[in-house]
């Protein structure tokens, strides 16, 4: 900061740090950062600390800067494959467009409805969407002694024939196997208790929410 650069480039520089002393050493940075108006490039693979610290993120696909947005719109709102791995969207398919509003999720085997409010969202057209990503927590796993399928009208709906249960720190993750041998996965709360897992888990997914990539 002394020499007064017209730009700072900051290359992952909490990597090596353990988790509480790379707060102090981020708290640091935004305070001495406070008073320097020029460009800040922070390059990190560590989403939580990009989401902390950055005001605007962009993702480099292909070796090109993708288009550099607000990060609750990059976070919340996935354009590609890459942004969508990149913010924790760990569940993707390639599509197959059956009509304007209905596209088959190849790797799911299963028919989703697109409204015409999504399609205007991405701002794409038809033939650049290529994929589907939904997150983990976007997924309906119970619906309690009713079936997910009537439920939901039978709309957004992926089939699963075994599952298997994992503990996380703050959540259990479930693995579900579908019948063509994929896997999606999805998260229950922590405070679920862990021997109503099982009995909470239906062989029908419901799909509360997906994004369309390109």
């Amino acid at each position: 900061l002394a020499a007064k650069p017209e730009c700072i480039l900051l290359d992952e520089p909490f990597s090596a740090l353990d988790e509480h002393v790379k707060r102090s050493m981020e708290s640091e940075l935004m305070e001495m950062l406070t008073d320097f108006n020029n460009p800040v490039v922070f390059v990190s693979h560590n989403r939580d600390e990009v989401y902390r610290l950055a005001e605007r993120i962009g993702s480099i696909e292909s070796g090109m800067l993708s288009a550099v947005r607000d990060k609750k719109d990059f976070f919340m709102r996935p354009m590609s494959v890459e942004q969508a791995l990149l913010v924790g969207c760990n569940n993707i398919s390639e599509v197959k467009w059956q009509d304007k509003h209905h596209l088959l999720a190849v790797e799911w085997d299963s028919v989703f409805e697109v409204t015409d409010e999504q399609l205007e969202q991405t701002a794409m057209s038809m033939d650049s969407i290529s994929h589907i990503g939904v997150f983990p927590q976007d997924i309906i796993i119970s619906a309690g002694k009713t079936k997910t399928a009537l439920a939901y009208a039978d709309k957004n709906i992926i089939r699963i024939k075994d599952y298997k249960i994992v503990e996380e720190l703050k959540t259990w993750e479930v693995s579900c196997e579908l019948n063509n041998d994929s896997t999606i996965y999805a998260n229950l709360p922590k405070h679920t208790e862990a021997n109503m897992l099982s009995k909470n888990i239906n062989d029908e997914l419901y799909i509360k929410n997906f994004y369309l990539l390109g």
